[in-house]
């Protein structure tokens, strides 16, 4: 057999995967296979505007000077779990000793949406080219979705001049991702720089037509738009790991140590899910370019002979308009909700489990990343605080730490 580490998955995770086995001294062959024909970048960028995109996430430089073999613009279609040979798209074929899925996630799509040029989905470096140059002062964009992706690109788009509306099947914004309150300001704040958002309406049809596309929605009501934005979350990217009859449960089933049922196969980024200690093993997919990066690393250390379980705290970020939002942990309809306010315009919600530790905290506004930054240090510890402290501003919660 090949002494080599193959790495199905040139993003973030990928990439970061491939540079830490080699800073952990691994000597053997890397292989990184990408289906895109552009070198590693930075996905979030993509809903930013035109003039952020592509930024790289390693410079491909720094990979080849590592003695990392890149094969871009390759797909990988299936895996021989008995010879330990992946296959190609272009009947190619590369054995190894172990591999990692870092296959990523792609846009949810929506049946009821036509296949067309007004409409998009925004996942590639290449979507993002199509997408931003159409948006400019006046154009009609109806974003369908109010979660991260819809969000981010509306308040770019609003801030192009462009006449958006957001429609969102849930009662309110980011449902999955921030407590009530967060989501309140978030909603103000946009509706204060014109952006129309409908929360609980469910899409009946979108429908194309010469020179625009209507949005149908259940309740009658309709709206006509220049271009349709499809933002309704990922589908892991899970096929290649099926072709090897490795076990699906919200993406690629691993363990705490990221190992699949195979144990020459892992699997890291927004494609897996795992047991998460901190909702007591319940099983999460991860979609946040800081998870990705730190899962590839805990997966070189384990490929390697390590033994490190998934440990970190989730956290992701937000700029929409010249407000940042920061979340850390994962917030549960259980927890108990505890606000700090910081300024008249800057708050951080805490979320308590059923013990009273610190398991997640969202922040909203300047002067967020600081408390932030100091609940991840709280949310890994597992500390108990009261809630007078917590929301105390002058109590410094670095004290508990």
């Amino acid at each position: 057999m090949s002494n080599n580490i193959v790495i199905v998955g040139a993003g973030e995770c990928g990439a970061n995967a491939a540079l830490a086995l080699r800073e952990f001294g691994y000597d053997g062959s890397v292989i990184l296979v990408g289906n895109e024909p552009t070198a590693p970048y930075e996905r979030p960028t993509l809903t930013k505007g035109i003039s952020q995109l592509g930024r790289p996430t390693i410079d491909l430089r720094t990979l080849i000077e590592r003695k990392v073999e890149v094969k871009l613009g390759t797909t990988a279609t299936q895996i021989d779990p008995f010879r330990n040979v992946i296959v190609m798209d272009d009947g190619g074929a590369i054995e190894f000793e172990r591999a990692l899925l870092a296959t990523g996630s792609s846009p949810r799509r929506l049946p009821s949406i036509p296949i067309s040029k007004r409409v998009s989905y925004i996942r590639t470096l290449d979507d993002a080219l199509n997408f931003w140059p159409r948006i400019k002062n006046g154009t009609k964009l109806a974003v369908l979705g109010a979660g991260l992706i819809g969000l981010e690109v509306a308040a770019v788009a609003n801030t192009l001049g462009a006449d958006v509306r957001v429609f969102e099947a849930a009662t309110r914004i980011m449902r999955r991702s921030v407590p009530d309150e967060i989501a309140v300001a978030l909603h103000d704040i946009h509706t204060k720089k014109g952006v129309s958002i409908h929360c609980g309406v469910g899409l009946a049809e979108v429908e194309e037509r010469a020179d625009c596309i209507r949005v149908h929605l259940e309740d009658y009501a309709s709206f006509e738009a220049e271009f349709v934005l499809v933002a309704v979350g990922c589908v892991p990217s899970v096929e290649l790991a099926k072709s090897a009859g490795i076990p699906i449960e919200n993406g690629i089933a691993v363990n705490c140590f990221l190992q699949t049922s195979n144990p020459s196969i892992y699997a890291a980024g927004d494609c897996c899910s795992f047991p998460f200690p901190a909702l007591a093993g319940r099983r999460v997919r991860l979609e946040s370019w800081r998870s990705a990066r730190e899962l590839g690393i805990i997966a070189a250390t384990n490929m390697l002979g390590g033994n490190r379980s998934v440990d970190i705290v989730p956290w992701f970020w937000s700029d929409q308009y010249e407000i940042t939002l920061q979340v850390a942990g994962i917030h549960d309809d259980k927890h108990q909700i505890v606000r700090r306010d910081l300024s008249p315009d800057s708050f951080v919600v805490f979320g308590l489990d059923d013990e009273g530790r610190v398991a997640a905290a969202s922040g909203i506004g300047p002067g967020t990343p600081r408390t932030i930054k100091i609940a991840e240090r709280l949310i890994s510890r597992a500390e108990t605080i009261s809630e007078h402290h917590l929301r105390n501003r002058e109590i410094d919660l670095r004290r508990f730490l």
